[in-house]
């Protein structure tokens, strides 16, 4: 028996319109997800408007008789009046790899709809809250409102799979603002490097997500098995695919802990999802790692 792994993309016409036809799914999906979150403001720690608490200070000449906290001054002579923290809205930048590897999946879902659906669902609850969400580079830039999910929708789900590669580009990049790059990192990392420097010198924080099939963890290929590269023009056939299992799952664990090592350097934070698992696990998580600064 032949065990083949091969992009799912790279089969006939036919495949393109399924995927065609999943996207306004994977939409609905995307915003039932995202209405699960609660996306919190950013505070800048300094006195302004916002609802979050920041500190007491004494109360001035031509500060109002409202704005006085009264319970507070009852503990001492002073009067002092509650600052709230200023609050602004933030930048939040999203890349989906589209190589032709992402549109591989043994489970119910590709490691390319996955990717595209938990960015969609971050654009969403971001979107909601007020802050402006756009793509690395410059294919959408990042702006507020409610039209601006459609623009990204239409970016992130077009059909940009068949590059053997495609490394985010830091172009655009607002200074302060956060990241999500989704994507299983199998081809050169000197993309995902360049960029992560890159973040690090505009003081850019975020998220690097790797997207993995259960297979691709597993390796459960066994006897003849036939290999494509992440292009689909290459291809490996073995009569014992058993034995490259060992092989492979140390060069997984060596690209996890590289990638690792890159986020760490830039002030990252790195997580391997895999498409069997809730979608929802990766989506609260990276909610947290984007909280308030």
């Amino acid at each position: 028996m032949t065990d083949v792994i091969t992009p799912l993309a790279a089969t006939a016409p036919t495949q393109a319109k399924a995927l065609s036809a999943a996207q306004p799914a994977l939409v609905v999906r995307a915003r039932q997800l995202a209405a699960t979150l609660t996306w919190g403001t950013h505070g800048r720690r300094r006195a302004g408007s916002g609802e979050t608490f920041w500190q007491y200070r004494p109360a001035q000449t031509g500060d109002a008789a409202s704005a006085v906290d009264w319970r507070r001054s009852g503990r001492s002579d002073e009067e002092f009046i509650q600052q709230k923290e200023w609050q602004v809205a933030q930048a939040l930048h999203l890349w989906v790899d589209p190589s032709l590897s992402m549109t591989y999946g043994t489970a119910d879902t590709t490691k390319r709809d996955r990717a595209q659906v938990l960015a969609l669902a971050l654009a969403d609850a971001a979107l909601r809250a007020g802050e402006s969400v756009g793509t690395t580079g410059l294919g959408v830039p990042a702006k507020p409102g409610a039209v601006q999910f459609d623009k990204l929708a239409a970016f992130l789900l077009a059909d940009g799979g068949g590059a053997e590669f495609a490394a985010p580009d830091p172009a655009g990049l607002r200074r302060g603002a956060q990241a999500v790059l989704l994507s299983d990192f199998m081809g050169d990392m000197a993309g995902p490097r360049a960029f992560l420097a890159a973040a690090a010198r505009r003081a850019v924080e975020g998220v690097a997500i790797m997207v993995l099939d259960p297979a691709e963890l597993q390796f459960p290929f066994r006897g003849r098995s036939l290999f494509q590269s992440m292009g689909g023009a290459l291809e490996y056939e073995t009569q014992k695919a058993a034995s490259l299992k060992e092989q492979y799952q140390a060069a997984l664990a060596d690209r996890q802990e590289e990638l690792a090592r890159l986020c760490t350097a830039a002030g990252w934070q790195m997580r391997v999802h895999v498409t069997d698992a809730p979608p929802r696990d990766a989506l609260v998580w990276a909610s947290a790692m984007l909280g308030p600064l």
